[in-house]
């Protein structure tokens, strides 16, 4: 049996960043940024992709989530929601 991986790809979509989340059994390893390991094994990041995505259609789900951001140079703390 092949080896699933849950791939996180980001891009950028107008002035928005997205995740896009995808189940795959095929790795294009010329995009992988990184490589969870341990009990996150499988799970891959890629680079940032520069061509044109777009969303899917009609997603399998949708997951609302909040963002917490914090930048280094000035110390502070953004918390986003997420959907």
């Amino acid at each position: 049996m092949t080896q699933s991986y849950v791939v996180m790809t980001p891009f950028t979509l107008g002035n928005m960043k997205i995740i896009r989340f995808e189940r795959t059994h095929n790795l294009d390893e010329s995009m992988v940024h990184h490589i969870a390991g341990g009990q996150h094994s499988g799970i891959i990041i890629n680079k940032e992709c520069k061509l044109k995505m777009e969303p899917m259609d009609v997603p399998e789900m949708q997951l609302q989530f909040t963002c917490i951001m914090f930048n280094n140079r000035t110390s502070e703390t953004h918390a986003d929601l997420e959907q």
